[in-house]
């Protein structure tokens, strides 16, 4: 997977005080974004057992997720 640093730690909040664009710390994110498919069989291959806690039983309940542990 391909990622990207965010960083400039420290830099402000935007002009709407809506706490966007402030970074506390440098991270790295990945750089293309994750279907719920790709995510699903991601899940299938490496937490059948979850002991890192990657699914959450409440992706199943939302619209916007419709995960479920297969």
């Amino acid at each position: 997977m391909e990622m990207v640093t965010v960083g400039d730690p420290g830099n402000a909040n935007d002009s709407s005080g809506s706490y966007k664009g402030a970074v506390a710390y440098t991270y790295q994110i990945g750089e293309y974004d994750v279907t719920v498919a790709q995510y699903c069989q991601f899940l299938n291959a490496v937490a059948a057992t979850d002991p890192y806690g990657l699914y959450n039983s409440g992706y199943g309940n939302s619209a916007f997720f419709g995960l479920v542990r297969c």
